[in-house]
């Protein structure tokens, strides 16, 4: 006897992650901390946070070092000129990262990390240059969004800051462009960011469903 049930047609990426991260907020729901703004920085992410497609880096552009995405984006976007982006993303065995990239004016993904095609679905939160480097000044270098606790969670607490994201002015001058030298490895130019991979960031409860538990890239 034949079963009438259709299989059921697979979910879009960026669907696959906003569910996945939906999920996980329903989860943490019981943690939330009466008068915090956000009970998780998955929720922060879903409500501020940015969809975005990718593109191949620049032209002469090297990918930098595997698991060092946030010092990868931070000396990316210095050397491009284009915004730095932390947030997550669905990677192609079904995974879901807690990762760092960076955008361009037109708003498409460069990811200095992992080879083309391998990230399926980004949401972050561009975050403006002079935002990064106070933050930097008054905390060190850690990932601003994963490493909330370094910063007495105030991201979950109060939300963005103003100044956190970037201005129009500041969109309008991140333009990628090509350097007029060779870019050295990325993999050389590990100036921030470079132990935050790792810093602190705790594995969340599997969520049910398809997907597995997130993981620092």
């Amino acid at each position: 006897m034949q079963s009438n049930s259709a299989t059921p047609e697979p979910l879009e990426p960026t669907t696959r992650l906003v569910d996945w991260l939906t999920q996980l907020v329903e989860i943490r729901h019981p943690r939330h901390v009466a008068g915090w703004k956000y009970r998780c920085v998955e929720k922060l992410v879903l409500d501020r946070g940015t969809q975005r497609a990718s593109t191949t880096l620049v032209a002469g552009a090297d990918h930098g070092v595997q698991n060092r995405c946030y010092a990868n984006a931070t000396s990316y976007a210095a050397v491009h000129s284009v915004t730095y982006v932390e947030g997550f993303a669905l990677v192609e065995n079904g995974l879901v990262a807690a990762h760092a990239w960076c955008v361009d004016n037109d708003g498409l993904v460069h990811d200095p990390t992992w080879p083309m095609g391998a990230g399926l679905a980004y949401i972050g939160i561009p975050f403006a240059d002079s935002h990064v480097q106070s933050f930097n000044d008054r905390v060190g270098n850690v990932c601003l969004l994963h490493d909330a606790h370094m910063d007495e969670f105030r991201l979950l607490k109060f939300g963005l800051p103003q100044g956190a994201e970037p201005s129009q002015a500041d969109a309008a001058a991140s333009t990628p462009h090509s350097p007029t030298t060779p870019t050295p490895p990325l993999s050389t130019q590990l100036n921030s960011r470079s132990r935050c991979y790792k810093s602190g960031l705790v594995r969340p409860e599997p969520v049910h469903g398809s997907l597995e538990q997130p993981f620092v890239d």
